[in-house]
């Protein structure tokens, strides 16, 4: 926490991360900064105004990187340069902006020499945009940085101007003697480095503490400096503005002033190295952060790769920011795309995975014959797609549900014998009973049951309705398998319900498909086993902090296929509950969230949500995931946080709060589209041909707005032009299905 930073509404701790109250979201970024301190527990930083300045120009940011599954630290310490415009602003900047992209970086597993380049680039990137103009008139913020990344075995630190960093190890040694690991970028130390001054005459010049290299629109090409220690023993690592080491200049005067105990302590250490220079006069402002290392034995593991579950997650944020007095209601879209980390998967052996094949072979499979012959073609190909040690299982659904291979309620690893015999027991199923698909559903929960933490999978076929359960029976089994495992529906023929599958694929995170033909079947069967084979990770949930107060209206994934989260809420803390999101692969989703707070007052800013994805163990344990979320901010810079941020701003702009995001929009176009031509359909098969058309003409002119080219396209098929109404009588009922299913079929939204 932040000592010092309270919420000015609520009285609770403030983040040191981004300045939002961690209980009502209110923003307090304005708050002076004139003494702030921030302790992550493993590590701590202080930074004071001193006793000269009218206010703090430094800035300091503090991460733990544990949470992200490497362990380890990060700092940024920026010194704002007093003679530029606003040195404030550009050493708050510079930190924000570094510190999210050196994590970012590091959760997705970068070098952290690589790392701390890259997020000292963005920083300077960012800081020079602040700029009114060119900055040629003097107007150009401008500030120093040293950042510090510690973890089990190395040091890596960057740096810019003439912030510095310390090693300091707990017992000196030949090999482990107190250091400086930066040289600044000064005048004094060019002059000296040159032989042309003593160190003497180079103190006492008026150039002395002028600066050669900065961040900001007036500097001149930036190169950054990095290094890299492996120290051998535990020691600490000190980085700092100029306020503290103009007082303590030599590392030997560090090291003494230093307490004995800043390994186990180091806010206390912090604490009094900001006061020794403030005894001393604390002419300018004064920044220290102090970082443990603690040396990982030989023999010890790093904390693991980034990701245990080898696939990283990158999206963007697309909001409408603004609202009007009063408002309550915050519209987002997250985009996101995930993808295997190729490089921690090379050699690792493929992830845990259960499959269950389920077969209708009622008596309406067998007319015509082919119809069974095709589907045991089919599953025979879906057999074959299954890698070695996948556990499997086929079930044969009519009446009941029960083992068609093996024999015993249990899954078998897949293998040459076990494929061979999988596929002789499905040669010998006949066609004969009726439909219960709840039965089935509840054989093949038992089945995967048994095997948590593993991804799980079902694939189902089905050529008619679910005739002899009682929706209430469906429903029951269907609740028995939510979050168990993900269940993809294919109907074969046009005497299947849509409304049916739907309901299951949606409540199990799969996908629904109408196959018109047998002899299709083996494409679309391998298909969808390449697809499960492909997934990384299972049970993969959406996790929403809110504020007090606040009310998560809508969770729904809009792309590629319509589902609505909003109900399946489990709440993981006292302002946050998770969505399940089922299992992930490389692949890409977008979701669309609404926020309802508490109004604000004309120029307050809130926190409305931050979204992350997280996963657990089949014990429970929580484990790490790399994730990283590009947010537009106003001014038009881009900031990549390791969390997606949705927040509000309330103003009295009316051309502010007027204008709505274009992906927003898209959304809720969207599913007002799905709503019409369901509605619409519905009408028709009730014999309301008037209220279907009403809402099959929505359904074209929502279809044109949003531009979902594929349904437009099925919607014309039975539109008229001539007469300019819709013809219901040439729609078929391989029309009508597929007209239905393409309703909730969406095209991913744009990435840029």
């Amino acid at each position: 926490m932040t000592a010092g930073h309270s919420c000015p509404r609520c009285g609770e701790p403030v983040s040191p991360q981004d300045r939002y109250c961690e209980h009502c979201g209110v923003r307090v970024a304005d708050q002076p900064r004139d003494r702030v301190e921030v302790d992550v527990g493993i590590a701590a930083g202080v930074s004071d105004r001193g006793r000269r300045h009218h206010r703090n120009e430094d800035a300091l940011e503090l991460r733990d990187l544990g949470v992200s599954g490497r362990d380890g630290i990060v700092a940024i310490v920026c010194d704002g340069v007093s003679t530029a415009a606003r040195p404030d602003e550009a050493s708050e900047t510079a930190a924000e902006v570094a510190v999210e992209a050196l994590v970012a970086a590091l959760r997705a597993d970068e070098d952290p020499a690589a790392a701390t380049l890259e997020a000292i680039h963005a920083a300077g990137k960012a800081v020079a945009e602040l700029a009114d103009g060119d900055g040629t008139d003097g107007s150009a913020p401008a500030c120093t940085l040293v950042s510090a990344v510690v973890t089990g075995d190395a040091i890596t630190v960057g740096w810019v101007g003439d912030s510095r960093a310390y090693w300091i190890p707990r017992i000196r040694t030949e090999s482990e003697r107190p250091s400086r690991l930066t040289e600044d970028d000064s005048w004094l130390a060019q002059v000296l480095a040159a032989g042309l001054l003593t160190p003497t005459q180079a103190a006492a010049d008026r150039r002395a503490h002028a600066i050669t290299a900065w961040l900001g629109k007036d500097a001149t090409e930036m190169h950054p400096h990095v290094v890299r220690i492996e120290p051998k023993d535990q020691g600490v690592v000190v980085i700092c503005t100029d306020g503290l080491w103009n007082y303590l200049d030599d590392v030997e005067e560090l090291t003494a002033a230093l307490p004995t105990n800043a390994l186990e302590a180091p806010l206390d250490a912090a604490r009094r190295l900001v006061e020794i220079a403030l005894q001393a006069g604390g002419r300018d402002n004064i920044t220290v952060a102090v970082l443990p290392f603690v040396a990982r034995p030989i023999d010890t593991p790093p904390g693991g790769p980034v990701v245990t579950s080898s696939i990283k997650f990158h999206g963007a944020v697309h909001q409408n920011l603004y609202l009007a007095e009063g408002g309550r209601e915050v519209h987002a879209v997250i985009t996101v795309d995930a993808a295997r980390d190729l490089a921690a998967t090379a050699n690792a052996p493929p992830p845990e995975a259960a499959e269950v094949i389920i077969l209708d072979c009622s008596g309406s499979m067998g007319s015509p014959p082919e119809k069974i012959v095709k589907a045991k073609q089919a599953a025979g190909v879906a057999i074959d797609g299954l890698r070695d040690g996948v556990r499997f299982a086929l079930i044969a659904g009519s009446f009941g549900a029960r083992m068609l291979w093996p024999a015993q309620p249990e899954l078998v690893r897949a293998d040459p014998r076990t494929r061979s015999a999988a596929k002789e027991a499905l040669s010998r199923l006949g066609a004969d009973g009726g439909t219960t698909i709840g039965a089935w559903l509840r054989l093949a929960g038992q089945l995967l049951r048994e095997h948590p933490g593993v991804i799980r999978h079902a694939l189902l076929l089905t050529d008619g309705r679910n005739q002899h359960e009682s929706p209430e029976e469906l429903a029951a089994a269907l609740q028995d398998c939510v979050e168990l495992f993900t269940c993809d529906c294919r109907g074969v023929g046009t005497d299947w319900s849509v409304a049916e599958l739907r309901t299951i694929s949606s409540a199990l995170h799969g996908t629904v498909e109408l196959v018109v033909e047998p002899a299709d079947l083996a494409e679309d069967f391998r298909t969808v086993i390449n697809q499960s084979m492909g997934k990384a990770v299972a049970e993969i949930g959406l996790r929403l902090w809110t504020p007090e107060g606040a009310t998560v209206k809508l969770v729904k994934q809009i792309a590629p296929t319509l589902v609505d989260l909003s109900t399946r809420r489990v709440d993981s803390g006292p302002l946050t509950g998770d969505y399940p999101t089922g299992s992930w692969g490389t692949e890409s989703r977008d979701y669309h969230l609404c926020i309802e707070l508490e109004p604000g007052g004309v120029g307050e800013e809130k926190l409305a949500c931050r979204a992350t994805f997280v996963h657990s163990d089949a014990d429970g344990t929580q484990q790490p995931l790399s994730q990283t979320f590009s947010h537009a901010e106003p001014h038009g810079r881009t900031n990549d946080l390791a969390h997606a941020r949705i927040r509000a701003l309330w103003t009295d702009d009316l051309a502010e709060t007027t204008v709505i995001n274009d992906k927003v929009a898209v959304v809720t176009g969207r599913a007002e589209l799905a709503r019409a031509v369901q509605e619409g359909l519905a009408a028709h098969q009730r014999g309301e041909s008037d209220l279907a058309v009403d809402h099959l003409d929505r359904a074209r002119e929502l279809a044109g707005q949003v531009g979902d080219t594929d349904l437009l396209t099925r919607l014309n098929q039975i539109y008229d032009q001539d007469s300019g109404t819709f013809r219901l009588t040439r729609m078929s009922a391989q029309d009508e299905m597929r007209l239905d299913i393409e309703s909730t079929k969406t095209t991913l939204l744009g990435r840029g």
